[in-house]
């Protein structure tokens, strides 16, 4: 059958390109097979034709008398078939050959093909009783070499040291540094790593060195460590490859390293395991990290992205009103301290030796004022007044001037402009008995005339419209804060701090290059 279908594809080839598709085949026929299906039928020698061929001249096209191909078959009577069949072109398809018939015959034993046998295996025998004879005269003829003399205390000395190191002293320093790394007792033997790094730096080979003191300072970190989780140790940038994906530590050092618990990041991504970012608990994925030592660029970026998320939803639990009240908060504080209004308060404050919960914008431990409801300036300004001057009146001279000064302050006045000019009379007028308290008197007059005091009127206006807006800033920031609780002023500072951080992390990533430098985290934040 496979012939017969070679010998089909040959003929298809001779016809044109757009006839070749036109000539359905077979290369053997069936009996469920319609005939009629066919131009070109084959079938075995001797097989009998499962069908009849009447009505079949008509019907063959005009190239099927000469490419149609059927095998011989018996005898029939002479009909219009039967000449069909007769007149085609016979093809004679092989029997296939048995095993039988491919094996060959097995070759007698002759008398020469004895004899070449037995010349062959003489001379291979010769030869290997040759080669065997030349070793030994070699051996004989080369002289022992002379073996060292030691003292059995030496011997056994010897014999214990290279127990314990695992390394001859006096072999190949490569041999014996490559024994080391092997063996991962590098960093355990770190001084005889030390001599043999020093050997093969002589020898021009500067790498294992390198290993060598980059370990020593590994393990002075360690010993000197902190009270804190992780100790930091720079790494050579020469110690550190790269791929096209990915930065790794040189094999040997990394080999010597294995039994620590440490961490390959560049130094930009050092203050994420530092506090106060350490301890923060959505850190969590940047700190889960694959092989020790290397860092892959593109895992730790999905990692800061989920740190983001992480700090966001966390931040999202305050509630939006909240979020959105304190960030404003945020942002007044932040305009409130680039007024020059403000920082001659401060000013002020400091001069009257004022407690930090004291003074008019004072602000806890989460940033929130203490005394938000505390907000006319001409009540603070008695405040400060009273404060200093009041407990303190027998420490002044009482003159005419000073007591009529004191009257004029306790009155009542319309703007805090017009409170401010009758208390500084009283610090102007004020005569002290001590020179302690003459020099604190002349401090807090000065500050007090060059944040109130002026000789022009209209500028004395424009202080007075700007104390106005001071008093007015504060009374928005204690509406602001009454909308939030002071968790979320918290979660806001950290969660900005956090992403701030991200940014910088992220800007590094992409910046490194082969002049990157990098360090070693020993320890678990």
């Amino acid at each position: 059958e496979h012939d017969l279908a070679h010998h089909f594809r040959n003929e298809l080839l001779t016809l044109p390109a757009s006839q070749r598709w036109d000539v359905p085949f077979t290369n053997f026929i069936l009996t469920s097979d319609q005939p009629t299906q066919f131009l070109w039928r084959g079938n075995w020698k001797d097989r009998p034709l499962p069908f009849e061929f009447e009505g079949l001249a008509d019907k063959v096209s005009p190239f099927e008398s000469s490419q149609v191909i059927e095998a011989q078959v018996p005898e029939a009577p002479e009909d219009d078939a039967h000449r069909i069949t007769k007149s085609a072109p016979k093809v004679e398809i092989p029997g296939e050959l048995t095993r039988a018939d491919r094996k060959r015959p097995k070759r007698k034993w002759t008398r020469r093909r004895l004899s070449n046998t037995l010349n062959l295996t003489l001379a291979c025998l010769a030869i290997l009783c040759c080669g065997t004879i030349v070793y030994l005269l070699l051996d004989f003829s080369s002289p022992p070499e002379p073996a060292e003399l030691q003292s059995p205390q030496g011997a056994t000395s010897s014999a214990s040291g290279n127990r314990n190191t695992g390394t001859d002293r006096s072999s190949d320093p490569r041999e014996a540094w490559a024994s080391l790394i092997d063996s991962g007792r590098l960093y355990k033997n770190l001084e005889l790593g030390l001599s043999i790094a020093e050997s093969m730096s002589s020898l021009g080979e500067p790498k294992p060195l390198r290993i060598a003191k980059t370990l020593t300072t590994v393990r002075e970190s360690i010993e000197n460590r902190s009270s804190g989780p992780i100790t930091i140790v720079p790494v050579p940038s020469s110690l550190v490859q790269s791929d096209t994906s990915q930065w790794f530590l040189e094999p040997d050092f990394a080999s010597a390293i294995r039994s620590l618990d440490a961490l390959l990041v560049p130094e930009s991504l050092v203050p994420f395991f530092q506090e106060p970012l350490a301890s923060n608990t959505i850190f969590g994925p940047l700190r889960e990290h694959g092989p020790f030592d290397r860092f892959i660029p593109e895992d730790t970026i999905l990692s800061i992205k989920a740190v983001r998320r992480a700090a966001r939803d966390r931040l999202v639990q305050n509630g939006i009103d909240a979020i959105t009240a304190a960030e404003e908060y945020r942002k007044q504080w932040q305009s409130l301290s680039e007024d020059d209004i403000h920082h001659s308060f401060q000013k002020l404050d400091t001069a009257f030796e004022l407690n930090p919960d004291e003074r008019y914008f004072s602000q806890d431990s989460n940033g929130l004022l203490i005394s938000p409801t505390q907000v006319e300036i001409s009540k603070y300004l008695r405040t400060l007044y009273e404060g200093f001057m009041l407990r303190r009146v027998s420490s002044f001279i009482t003159s005419p001037e000073f007591r009529d000064a004191l009257n004029t302050a306790n009155q009542e006045h319309n703007t805090a402009i017009e409170q401010a000019r009758s208390i500084y009379q009283v610090f102007a007028t004020a005569r002290a008995l001590s020179e302690p308290m003459a020099t604190k008197l002349e401090n807090i007059r000065d500050q007090w005339r060059e944040t109130f005091i002026r000789d022009d009127l209209m500028e004395e206006t424009m202080i007075n419209f700007n104390l106005e807006r001071l008093a007015n800033r504060k009374h928005n920031l204690s509406a602001l804060q009454s909308q939030f609780s002071p968790n979320t002023l918290a979660d806001l500072d950290s969660t900005n701090q956090i992403l701030d951080s991200i940014e910088k992390a992220e800007q590094s990533i992409h910046a490194i290059d082969s002049d990157s430098e990098w360090a070693l985290l020993v320890g678990t934040p």
